[in-house]
C-alpha cells in the first residue's frame, strides 16, 4: 500500500522529525529514494504537494513527538524534497527562522549553492544560537553529470562553506550515499575539501526499497532500508585521515 503524501510533510519520532514543505524534486539523481515513496523527480513539485512554512510551524507544535530545546527531537529539513532550490528556498529559511525560537538542533541538506546573503535572515534573528548545521550532500564529484542530473555543479555547490563560515553556521560534507565503485573514486576529492575548509564529513550508505531482508529500515521511512557495502567503511577509512568523520548526522550532532 502507498504511503499517505500527507504522512511525509512531518514523519519520524520523538529522537528525530523531518520537516518536508515540499514533496518531490526538481534534479534527477540516479540513485533518488523518492519514486519509492511515489514521489517525482525532475519536475517542479505541484501545488497540492507543497505547504507552507507556517502549516508546518502549526502541525509540529500540534505534533506529540515533537520535544522542544537542545536536548530534545532534532529537526531535520528535507528529505522528501530539495529544500534550497530556488523556488523553495525563501520558505526554507523562513521555516528555520521560526523554528530557531525552539532552540532545538535544525539540520537541513542540500545538493545546490547556499550563499552567504541568504543565510543573513537566520544568524541576524533574535532567537540566533549556533543551533543550524548545513550539511552539503554529494556522492560523486567527478561523475556528477552522470549520477546527479540537475544539480549545482560541485565546484558551485562547495562554495556553500565560505558561506556558511563567513555566517558562523556550522557545515558538514555530506557524502551520501556512497555508490559502490563510484564514490570511492573521489576520496581523495573529499578529503582536501575536509582539509581546506576544516569541516567534518558524514559518509552514509545508500537506501533501498525495502524488500525483506534483514537490513535495517532507513530512519526517514519503513518502505527503505540501508544496504550497507564495504565501499562507505573504505570512504570512512580513507576520509578519517582529513578529519572527523561520522556515519549518520545525528551522531556528528551529538559531536557539537
Amino acid at each position: 500500500m502507498q504511503r499517505p503524501h500527507e504522512d511525509l510533510f512531518i514523519s519520524g519520532d520523538r529522537s528525530r522529525l523531518f520537516l518536508n514543505l515540499e514533496l518531490g524534486c526538481s534534479s534527477s539523481c540516479s540513485y533518488c529514494y523518492l519514486p519509492t515513496e511515489g514521489l517525482q523527480l525532475g519536475k517542479r513539485p505541484v501545488s497540492s504537494t507543497a505547504r507552507s512554512p507556517e502549516d508546518i510551524l502549526d502541525q509540529l507544535e500540534a505534533d506529540g513527538r515533537f520535544v522542544r530545546g537542545r536536548d530534545g527531537t532534532v529537526l531535520s529539513i528535507g528529505c522528501f524534497s530539495e529544500c534550497w532550490d530556488s523556488a523553495t528556498r525563501p520558505k526554507t529559511i523562513r521555516l528555520i527562522q521560526s523554528l530557531l525560537a525552539f532552540d532545538n538542533w535544525i539540520q537541513f541538506a542540500t545538493k545546490r549553492e547556499i550563499r552567504q546573503d541568504d543565510l543573513l535572515p537566520i544568524i541576524e534573528s533574535p532567537d540566533w544560537r549556533r543551533q543550524v548545521v548545513a550539511y552539503l550532500s554529494s556522492a560523486t564529484i567527478t561523475q556528477w553529470v552522470k549520477f546527479e542530473r540537475g544539480t549545482t555543479p560541485p565546484e558551485r555547490r562547495f562554495k556553500s562553506f565560505l558561506a556558511c563560515e563567513a555566517s558562523g553556521i556550522r557545515s558538514c560534507l555530506y557524502v551520501k550515499p556512497v555508490l559502490p565503485g563510484v564514490t570511492i573514486l573521489d576520496a581523495g576529492l573529499y578529503g582536501s575539501l575536509m582539509r581546506s575548509h576544516g569541516i567534518d564529513a558524514v559518509v552514509g550508505d545508500i537506501f533501498v526499497p525495502g524488500g525483506g531482508s534483514s537490513e535495517p529500515s532507513s530512519p526517514i521511512s519503513q518502505r527503505l532500508q540501508v544496504s550497507e557495502h564495504a565501499d562507505a567503511n573504505s570512504m570512512r577509512s580513507a576520509l578519517a585521515e582529513y578529519g572527523r568523520v561520522f556515519a549518520n548526522s545525528t551522531a556528528h550532532l551529538l559531536q557539537e
